[in-house]
């Protein structure tokens, strides 16, 4: 549940100007502290004319948001609609008390503070970021495809502000992008981990790049006999591993004198979406976050790593559709040692998830939220683990098959969905070249050390429980029990024994 729209049980409305109450049926409500979800919202303005809502938390967060705002209201002013940005907590907003005039200070609507006598509680629906996903892929579903509404909007510009950039963009890089060969744009994520530019860290340092960029470029597979490359972006130091990169692409453009309508997103979107269109890239990955979704709702294939059972997961599965040209790959084991099963709220599900989104400790809690979060949540991440390489590796190749065709090198033991690949998934897996009658002894050789390396991996998440805030049961009904039947049935697909 979005933080800024509770369950309609409270009985509790926004408040929000006497204007807005009169112009739309609904309302975007946007909780700026997510601000991954602003290109889920951006894009479902392309779809929904109504006005926008936006808060911040605190009023010392106000300006950090700029960029947020700016491109958020870029949409809605281009349909002539109102922007309302309020620097409150969800206590205020849905507070059975109109806020006070102390309370209104900093509050803007178009640009124009408001008063405390401007509002009154807005009765209506509110249009959330979890909504604007699904309205999003409901539409996608209608049309059999990503509406160009969609990912022609995630770029706003006017042509003076195009054409420079356009003069810009073909200058950057030159040492970097060849047509001739066939990229991956790898988004390096560092936002986690570490304070940056005076701003705390993120809240997943799960999610985090770390030295995984390397290992990635690993597992892609070849084309015409050549290994897929990657070029990373986003990072400010050069990766080990990674021979080429376009670093904090951003930067290199930010001079460029764009039109007063324009933001620096949408510079940033169309830079994305410019070299896509050149053929300097066919595919974009990264871990799970709102900039790696922006690809997506561009139009642009994309592979989205994430952890299975981490809160978040199934909201961004949604996306995992061809309709979207995007996979989802989930590994199992967690990288950071932060990471844990929590449960936010007493009827809330069990999920992956960090103690640094949380004001308070969780329920069934088994392990104290650390004193000292900062040094806890800029310890490094680990490497993968050794079958959630498999599953990432199997995944990668299922992805660079459908969008950048290369020779099919993965083979099904039986039909399985191909949107989100995860473990059980990927067990179902093998190579190509072991596929036929001739190969079976080498296939069951191949599922044999598969099935070890899986079992091998679960034990260790399994003799550390209290660590992972996991009970017996939960571990049995997460990982065991479905590790125990995908492993009976692919025996018994291949005509071994179950007994194992």
């Amino acid at each position: 549940m979005d933080k800024l729209n509770p369950s309609t049980d409270e009985k509790n409305y926004p408040w929000f100007p006497k204007a807005m109450n009169n112009a739309d049926k609904s309302v975007f409500l946007m909780d700026a502290t997510h601000r991954g979800d602003m290109y889920h919202m951006r894009a479902a303005m392309q779809l929904f004319d109504y006005s926008l809502f936006t808060a911040c938390g605190s009023p010392n967060l106000l300006y950090s948001n700029k960029d947020l705002e700016d491109y958020l209201k870029r949409s809605v002013l281009k349909n002539k609609k109102h922007v309302f940005l309020v620097p409150w907590k969800s206590e205020v907003l849905y507070g059975k008390s109109k806020p006070t005039s102390t309370q209104v200070q900093g509050c803007t609507m178009d640009g124009k503070a408001i008063h405390a006598t401007d509002l009154e509680q807005y009765k209506k629906s509110v249009f959330s970021e979890n909504r604007a996903t699904i309205e999003v892929v409901k539409k996608a579903v209608k049309q059999k495809g990503l509406p160009a509404a969609v990912s022609n909007g995630m770029t706003i510009l006017e042509s003076a502000s195009k054409k420079a950039l356009d003069t810009k963009f073909a200058t950057l890089f030159k040492d970097v992008w060849d047509v001739n060969k066939p990229t991956v744009l790898g988004m390096y994520r560092k936002t986690g981990t570490v304070v940056q530019d005076g701003k705390p860290p993120g809240v997943y340092p799960e999610l985090d790049t770390g030295n995984a960029l390397k290992e990635i470029a690993s597992f892609l597979p070849d084309k015409a006999g050549k290994k897929l490359r990657i070029v990373s972006c986003g990072n400010k130091d050069k990766l080990d591993g990674i021979t080429d990169d376009i670093g904090e692409y951003w930067l290199k453009f930010k001079e460029v004198k764009l039109d007063s309508k324009d933001s620096k997103r949408d510079a940033e979107a169309y830079f994305l979406k410019w070299a896509f269109e050149k053929k300097y890239y066919q595919m974009a990955t990264g871990f799970r976050s709102g900039p790696l979704d922006l690809f997506t709702f561009l139009g642009i294939p994309t592979v989205s790593i994430g952890l299975c059972n981490m809160i978040g997961e199934f909201r961004h599965a949604r996306l995992a559709k061809e309709l979207f040209k995007r996979v989802n790959v989930q590994y199992d084991q967690p990288r950071h040692d932060a990471t844990a099963y929590f449960r936010a709220e007493s009827d809330a599900a069990l999920q992956m998830a960090s103690p640094f989104w949380l004001k308070d400790p969780p329920t069934d809690a088994k392990r104290a939220v650390p004193a000292d979060k900062k040094t806890e949540q800029e310890k490094p991440l680990g490497d993968f683990a050794t079958f959630d390489k498999t599953v990432l590796k199997i995944g990668y190749s299922i992805a660079c098959e459908k969008y950048m065709s290369t020779t099919k090198s993965i083979e099904l033991l039986k039909p399985k969905i191909l949107d989100v690949i995860n473990t059980r998934v990927a067990r179902y897996c093998y190579p190509s070249n072991l596929a036929g009658d001739e190969k079976e002894e080498k296939r069951i050789e191949y599922f044999k050390a598969q099935k070890e390396a899986d079992k091998n991996d679960m034990a260790v998440m399994k003799n550390d429980l209290i660590h992972y805030q996991e009970t017996a049961s939960v571990f049995g009904e997460k990982y065991e029990t479905p590790w125990k039947d995908d492993w009976a049935d692919i025996y018994t697909e291949l005509g071994l024994d179950e007994n194992f």
